[in-house]
């Protein structure tokens, strides 16, 4: 299904959903395969009312879905819900494309990726949970890989939400 179909069903249902079924809704979405853009989502009324109480670490969690990093999520977990495997994932993916949006064509070291994502050696990665893999499977971004130099160039990256501050 498409990343825009699948958002459409998330508007939907959080046009009326509430407290802890938005806190449910807001976990599925952000762990659904090819949904990448969740800035529609946060512009919700119903998850604006989340930024107080009992359920604001969810709207957190959305927030930094829409434009964090992981190691934006690594300096705050205390402060959210835990996150599954695929969150984690997307997360990274995520991340790898901000840092691919923010350095197009340049040809970098394959460990400023892996730095921003995980503490491990390029060579230690088991090639599937290696997060710049998945994202160029995503069509989140498009970039060679020149593995004699361990190094990447990005040419396109999507685009993800800015902050008030960054437009």
């Amino acid at each position: 299904m498409d990343g825009d179909i699948k958002l459409q069903q998330y508007l939907l249902l959080g046009k009326t959903a509430k407290g802890r079924s938005m806190c449910e809704l807001i976990t599925k979405a952000t762990a659904e395969p090819g949904l990448f853009a969740f800035g529609e989502l946060l512009d919700l009324p119903n998850i604006q009312e989340l930024q107080s109480g009992e359920y604001a670490a969810y709207k957190s969690l959305l927030e930094l879905f829409c434009y964090g990093t992981w190691s934006d999520y690594q300096q705050c977990k205390a402060n959210l819900p835990p996150l599954t495997p695929q969150h984690e994932l997307k997360l990274k993916q995520l991340t790898i494309a901000s840092l691919g949006s923010s350095q197009k064509v340049e040809m970098q070291p394959c460990s400023i990726a892996c730095n921003s994502i995980q503490r491990r050696p390029l060579h230690m990665l088991p090639l599937r949970t290696f997060a710049p893999y998945s994202t160029v499977y995503c069509n989140l971004l498009v970039m060679a890989l020149c593995w004699p130099h361990s190094a990447t160039a990005c040419h396109t990256a999507v685009s993800r939400c800015a902050l008030g501050t960054e437009l």
